[in-house]
């Protein structure tokens, strides 16, 4: 399966955008702890992440960390 949408939410205008249409999967990647990260569009594909980081003190919220070589979520 490839994924047609990773979307995390982008603050334009005062407000978050809204996810595209149809998408496949939603993965806001903002979850407080562990490597399960939740599928927001409906569809129950749930990721896993590997080696990222959690960050708590993100400016909207949590974030995921990647280092841009080993860490991914699939």
């Amino acid at each position: 399966m490839t994924p047609v949408a990773n979307w995390a939410p982008r603050y334009l205008g005062g407000g978050p955008a809204l996810p595209p249409s149809g998408a496949s999967l939603i993965w806001r990647m903002n979850e407080a702890s562990g490597s399960s990260v939740a599928d927001t569009s409906g569809n129950s594909r749930t990721g896993t992440a590997t080696g990222t980081t959690i960050v708590t003190d993100a400016p909207y919220g949590n974030a995921r960390s990647f280092n841009g070589t080993s860490d991914y979520v699939v």
